[in-house]
């Protein structure tokens, strides 16, 4: 009989029946064994001729038992064969209890897994300073699992590199660095995994809980800024009580920017990768070309360069001052005098 170990799915594991004296066998004797929850019928393969007869039990995905024993007493059967001894005997097939002293399970420690793991809970996070759903060269990606049984140490690999597996039994933590030679986009990853007695599970490449990484190393740019008055006579200049927008839109999603305009810091409407402000001019704010500023970065916490200029040139100016008259002037196109006029002659004011 095979020794004593654990057995997994497709492995061959020969059981011996010693009878008192030789035997000799024809035809297809089996022997029907506890597998878990179905019983196995196994056959005869060898030992006619002699005091021991062999059965061939090739595990199956599904088996599965802490310690092969067979059905019954009755167990043996000769599946329209025969069994006899050298004088046409026909043998006795009772064999001994299941768990006595000279039973199959009482003599062999053979453990039958034929049931592969499975990853039961998976999840993957970054360290990301912004937000774990995110990750930028030198940023750290975490991906735990937990699996249905106790395993090998696990192979995994992260955007197309091994990782380093932490863990023991069911419970393991595959980490990598990225690095700015990744590519960007979605965090891919593969988890290659069998449990003790060799059974391969199935290779996980997605979470459990529908988290993910997204690997983003590319800084976001403005696409488009502007800045406008509302200014009724001309939007390129702004008075006391006007309202002056500075709107954005960037090449990607961005976390909330901070925009600056003469020296305030702005109110932000919007989201995603179109936003806005809106200041109303007040005795607070410098006679001038108005001057600001727009930072923003995304998700991945990835800066843009501060943007202080409009994309289309467009420029307001703050005029506060009501005009005045600086002097004032009469003449007439009186040919003698300037100063006097007649009926037909044109006054210049």
């Amino acid at each position: 009989t095979a020794s004593d170990s654990s057995y997994n799915t497709s492995d061959t594991i020969d059981i011996a029946i010693t009878f008192s004296e030789i035997v000799s066998v024809t035809g297809t004797p089996q022997l029907s064994l506890l597998t878990g929850s179905s019983n196995t019928a196994v056959s005869y393969t060898s030992g006619s001729d002699s005091t021991i007869i062999s059965f061939r039990y090739i595990v199956v995905s599904g088996d599965s038992t802490d310690d092969l024993d067979y059905v019954s007493d009755s167990a043996l059967t000769l599946n329209g064969g025969t069994i006899k001894d050298s004088t046409g005997n026909v043998a006795i097939l009772t064999l001994p209890l299941p768990g006595s002293s000279a039973s199959l399970g009482a003599n062999k420690n053979i453990v039958i897994d034929g049931i592969p793991p499975t990853i039961t809970a998976s999840s993957i996070i970054s360290n990301n300073l912004d937000s774990t759903s995110y990750a930028k060269a030198g940023d750290q990606i975490f991906l735990t699992f937990t699996t249905s049984e106790a395993i090998h140490a696990p192979t995994v690999v992260i955007k197309d590199s091994v990782a380093t597996v932490t863990g023991s039994g069911n419970t393991w933590t595959a980490t990598r660095t990225t690095d700015i030679l990744d590519t960007d986009g979605a965090v891919s990853f593969a988890i290659t995994y069998k449990d003790l007695a060799g059974n391969n599970g199935i290779t996980l490449t997605t979470t459990t809980d529908s988290s993910s990484v997204i690997f983003d190393n590319t800084a976001p740019s403005a696409i488009i800024v502007t800045m406008t008055s509302n200014n009724s006579i001309n939007d390129d200049y702004a008075g006391m009580g006007d309202t002056v927008t500075i709107s954005l839109m960037t090449s990607e999603n961005v976390q909330e920017p901070q925009i600056i305009l003469d020296g305030q810091s702005l109110a932000i409407t919007g989201g995603g990768y179109q936003w806005s402000s809106i200041s109303t001019m007040n005795a607070s704010n410098m006679e001038d070309t108005l001057t600001f500023t727009v930072n923003f970065k995304d998700f991945a916490g990835n800066q843009t360069a501060q943007v202080t200029t409009t994309t289309n040139s467009s420029i307001v100016i703050y005029d506060n001052t009501a005009p005045v008259i600086n002097s004032v002037s009469i003449s007439s196109s009186n040919t003698y005098d300037s100063t006097l006029a007649v009926t037909g002659d044109l006054v210049i004011v």
